[in-house]
């Protein structure tokens, strides 16, 4: 009886060294994971950032290209020219 729980208790001890094995595993590929993920948001957030930096631009020409041709339509009846 003695020897089979020895027996056990050894079989027990060797899986408990295998799992933290591989949780070691698991643990140092997470970092890694997270760390690739962390640089890939990084390069995301700079390619927003880039995105966000021009939009300003983009509505001021807008904008502009938009009051060149909508501005006659907002002139008031007197100053249209006419034509008879």
């Amino acid at each position: 009886m003695i020897e089979k729980l020895r027996l056990k208790n050894a079989t027990l001890k060797t899986h408990i060294k295998k799992v933290e094995v591989q949780l070691k595993h698991k643990e140092e590929m997470g970092d890694v994971l997270h760390y690739i993920d962390f640089h890939q948001l990084q390069i995301e957030n700079k390619q927003v950032r880039q995105c966000s930096a021009m939009r300003p631009v983009f509505l001021f020409a807008s904008r502009t290209v938009h009051m060149r041709h909508a501005s006659p339509l907002f002139l008031p009846m007197s100053s249209v020219p006419r034509q008879d």
